[in-house]
C-alpha cells in the first residue's frame, strides 16, 4: 500500500534531481543533452585501491566540462578518501 507521504518524498526527490541535472546543463552551455548527463554521472565512480586510496573510473568530455566550469577537480586519477570528502563539500557550495 502506498502512502502518500512516500509519493510525495519520492517527487521531491526526482524533482531535485531533474533541477540539478537542468542546472548541470546550463553550466556546461547545453553542450550535452540531460540524458549524457544524467549516463556519465551514471559512469562517475571511483574504486578503493588499497590504503586509503581510491582510483577514479571513468572520465569523459562531459566530465570534464563539469569540471571547467564549476571549479571542482573530478578528473584526478588518485585520490585519498579526505580528498573525496573535501571534493564532495566543495559541490555543495556551488
Amino acid at each position: 500500500m502506498l502512502r502518500k507521504d512516500r509519493i510525495e518524498t519520492h517527487f521531491l526527490i526526482c524533482f531535485i534531481a531533474l533541477t540539478l541535472v537542468r542546472v548541470l546543463s546550463i553550466k556546461v552551455n547545453y553542450k550535452y543533452s540531460v540524458i549524457k548527463i544524467r549516463q556519465s554521472l551514471k559512469n562517475t565512480t571511483v574504486s578503493y585501491i588499497n590504503q586509503n586510496y581510491y582510483v577514479t573510473n571513468y572520465v569523459d568530455d562531459i566530465t570534464l566540462d563539469m569540471e571547467k566550469n564549476l571549479e571542482i577537480q573530478l578528473n584526478k586519477k588518485y585520490l585519498t578518501e579526505q580528498e573525496i570528502i573535501v571534493l564532495a563539500g566543495s559541490v555543495k557550495k556551488h
